[in-house]
């Protein structure tokens, strides 16, 4: 806060947010200013609430919604407001949980989907999960190839 020239107290839970914030550290390995950008905001008062610092990482993800919070200033509760209005799955639990669990399995060690392959509780739910995958998929008129080993039966659906 010192360093940022923030005398206000009140506006510790502000730098609190951002040094305990995942997303903004992920943001400032490729923008190096986000923590700069952020201090201006607040120092500025565009962001009203220090808990709307967890709400950056969602903004930041999206190129218009990234221009407005930062580039033209707009008060950041608006642009998330507004962020959500367009694309209400924005910042959801279940997209988070994908997006996680997708990363994870691209980075599985050769040990781990060997330890997976040889424990069937882990194989059925591998197995359950894809199964739960296909028929959301389905459900979306997404199309995607499944191979005959694991096709749901859509008459058990």
């Amino acid at each position: 806060m010192r360093e940022s020239g923030v005398t206000d107290k009140t506006r510790y839970s502000y730098f609190e947010q951002i040094a305990v914030s995942k997303p903004i550290k992920e943001i400032s390995k490729t923008d190096p200013d986000i923590v700069p950008k952020i201090v201006k905001k607040i120092k500025n008062n565009t962001i009203q609430k220090a808990e709307s610092i967890r709400k950056i990482g969602a903004i930041y993800k999206n190129k218009e919604a990234r221009k407005r919070a930062f580039g033209d200033n707009e008060v950041l509760e608006d642009v998330y407001i507004d962020l959500k209005a367009k694309a209400p799955m924005t910042d959801s639990t279940i997209m988070k949980n994908t997006d996680d669990l997708l990363k994870r399995v691209q980075t599985l060690t050769r040990a781990e989907r060997e330890a997976i392959k040889t424990n069937n509780r882990d194989k059925s739910r591998i197995e359950y999960l894809t199964k739960e995958l296909i028929s959301l998929c389905s459900e979306m008129d997404i199309k995607i190839h499944i191979p005959k080993k694991i096709r749901v039966d859509s008459s058990k659906q």
